[in-house]
């Protein structure tokens, strides 16, 4: 789950432009509903499969994506320490996978 957490953020950190027309961008595109398109299902599936034992799936993946997008546009704007990027994923990563 560390490993997804890192790539995630890192990701937005190196393709800025697309990480904000991806999930920043207002786009009418609807998420967790019956009708969401397959490639968004596809990525909210890949994000799941790392957390599917930790309760309830959808809400955790969900909660955990919110945090990681909240780390990134944090990160993104120079509002919060770049040092300690690990050390919150760390600690983010941790507090999910509690019982």
């Amino acid at each position: 789950m560390l490993a997804v957490a890192e790539a995630y953020v890192a990701f937005a950190a190196r393709k800025p432009t697309l990480y904000e027309a991806m999930f920043t961008m207002p786009t009418g595109l609807r998420f967790a509903e019956t009708d969401t398109r397959p490639e968004l299902r596809d990525a909210f599936e890949a994000l799941a499969e790392v957390i599917a034992s930790h309760g309830d799936v959808g809400l955790v993946t969900e909660t955990l994506w919110a945090a990681l997008h909240g780390l990134a546009q944090l990160e993104a704007s120079g509002r919060i320490r770049p040092g300690a990027s690990h050390d919150r994923l760390r600690l983010l990563v941790k507090a999910f996978l509690r019982p």
